[in-house]
């Protein structure tokens, strides 16, 4: 009986102890909430983000640090010889990648966001307009705020952040271009700039935030409650709701056709006497927007849309003939029409 209750004590201390080893490895650990990443001669230049598990005067819910190193993996052990904190990652929510990173090539970086096993697929993947660091350390900048800009897809359509596993998948794609939120800082607030795209894994050219509208509109994958867009001639607004594209893409004669329809249902704000007028008004507006972001993307031989995936689907063997992409989305005839009707 002595034996038992011996042994009773001696795993209830163990717990003990093993809660007070878990409690001390918390504080122990730079849990990351989100990174930036930079890159200048030859150096990567990365700023973390992380929960701030200490008691300290400042109050604030995280901390940011910075280091540097020739892979990102140095750059981060710098950071941990700074602040003795071994790092996690499983929490980290977004990644945001310096214009100069984007210009260079962020595959080097992505591989190390791709590669690791703590690194969720869904993170977000952000592109600054300039520095990332700059970005990281702005008071206002928290995951929260992040998502929020992410939300914008699927409210004004102002910005389509994309996630790491998309991301990746789309720098490294035969056909299709990767492209993700173009951001920066302006008075202390993170202001979303339109859609940055790539050639690869490099910087290729920034949609317009308008452009970036005919994006979402033609992905989509966008209800634009949140902004209302004025209706040429008239004052009036409206929003769209419950869009509906319908894209078709063949190839004949090594010449790629896209037929795009737009459909989807306007509210407006104010009253409206001539319902057949402001539909015609409201699908010529976005007939512009979105014409204009596939004009300013196939000018540049990039596609954002899945063309090359459509194509793919329908006619493989047509597909895997194509050698030069860019020069087969240059060359491409896009059709853009919509039917709206108005509630």
């Amino acid at each position: 009986m002595l034996k038992k209750v011996l042994v009773v004590l001696f795993m209830f201390v163990a717990v003990l102890s093993l809660q007070g080893c878990n409690i001390k490895q918390l504080n122990e650990k730079m849990i990351v909430q989100g990174m930036g990443i930079d890159f200048a001669d030859g150096d990567y230049k990365v700023t973390v983000m992380y929960i701030n598990t200490h008691n300290d005067e400042s109050g604030n819910s995280h901390k940011t640090a910075t280091g540097k190193g020739r892979t990102i993996t140095e750059a981060v052990s710098d950071i941990v010889t700074g602040n003795g904190l071994e790092p996690l990652y499983s929490h980290n929510s977004f990644v945001i990648l310096g214009r100069s990173l984007c210009e260079s090539g962020v595959n080097e970086a992505m591989e190390f966001f791709a590669g690791y096993y703590q690194f969720k697929p869904s993170i977000s993947v952000l592109a600054a307009q300039d520095s990332a660091a700059e970005i990281m350390k702005q008071d206002s900048i928290t995951p929260e705020v992040i998502t929020r800009i992410s939300d914008n897809e699927s409210t004004v359509g102002l910005s389509i952040t994309m996630p790491l596993y998309t991301f990746w998948g789309d720098i490294r794609s035969r056909s299709s271009s990767a492209c993700t939120a173009f951001i920066s800082a302006e008075d202390n607030k993170i202001k979303s700039n339109g859609i940055a795209v790539f050639d690869g894994d490099k910087l290729s050219h920034i949609l317009s935030s308008s452009q970036t509208m005919g994006v979402a509109v033609i992905r989509g994958k966008t209800d634009m409650s949140g902004e209302a867009i004025p209706v040429e001639g008239e004052q009036k607004s409206f929003s769209l709701s419950n869009i509906n594209t319908e894209t078709n893409v063949k190839a004949e004669n090594g010449v790629m056709y896209c037929n795009i329809v737009v459909k989807a249902e306007a509210n407006m704000y104010e009253y409206i006497s001539d319902k057949k007028n402001i539909e015609e008004k409201i699908e010529k507006s976005i007939n512009s927007i979105t014409r204009d972001a596939v004009k300013e993307c196939t000018e540049n031989g990039s596609d954002i849309f899945g063309f090359g995936k459509r194509l793919r689907f329908s006619d493989k063997k047509i597909y895997n003939t194509v050698k030069d992409w860019k020069k087969f989305i240059k060359n491409g005839t896009y059709n853009i029409s919509s039917e709206i009707s108005v509630r």
